[in-house]
């Protein structure tokens, strides 16, 4: 990110990403490399990991891959296949594409003829494809917006991008014209522009 900021706590990280880095993700598995916005979606990802301790198991085949593929960070892959030389952000997400590469579908979908190289995959179409429940459904909080999705990854980043540059709180003291993304902003700057104001319970 570029970002010389350090924080005491994983709740006050998380808010500076999400005021000042909304697309970054800083949180990242030891296991598989993925990464996450917040702290708590990491350690929901994290217990699921250690649960399905073979999730990630490479065959020798594709561990060679991984040797030969990998990044000076090590952390990252980039594909050696002929006209290919795509970036893949983590080891899990690698063995998918190699497997595409291969033809190796292995996780075919029960109710349809769609095959998936990777579980998580398959899980994502049966939820977005399969699963007409509207309990479901996740809806956007933002007033007057009808956006719904099954993904919350998908509904941060309908947020991100549709609302977070939009500043619906507005101070209205004594013709300040400034506007801000989050309440709590608003309230700072009232307690430190219009000071007078506040005390006196406007």
């Amino acid at each position: 990110m570029g970002c010389d900021m350090s924080f005491i706590s994983n709740y006050k990280l998380d808010e500076h990403v999400k005021r000042v880095h909304p697309n970054a993700r800083p949180f990242m598995c030891p296991n598989c490399h993925n990464t996450y916005k917040r702290a708590i979606n990491l350690k929901i990802h994290e217990n699921k990991c250690k649960s399905r301790p073979n999730r990630h198991r490479a065959t020798p085949e594709e561990e060679l891959d991984l040797k030969r593929c990998v990044l000076d960070d090590q952390k990252t892959y980039r594909c050696d296949w002929p006209h290919c030389q795509q970036v893949l952000a983590n080891r899990y997400r690698f063995m998918g594409h190699i497997r595409a590469h291969r033809g190796d579908y292995r996780f075919p979908c029960n109710e349809c003829d769609k095959k998936y190289t990777l579980k998580d995959l398959l899980m994502r179409h049966k939820k977005l494809c399969h699963n007409t429940s509207p309990d479901n459904l996740l809806e956007c909080r933002h007033p007057d917006c009808q956006f719904t999705t099954r993904l919350q990854s998908k509904l941060e980043m309908h947020y991100n991008e549709k609302h977070m540059s939009e500043r619906l709180f507005k101070c209205r003291i004594n013709g300040c014209k400034l506007s801000f993304k989050l309440k709590e902003d608003l309230i700072k700057h009232k307690a430190k522009k219009h000071v007078k104001y506040v005390v006196n319970g406007n």
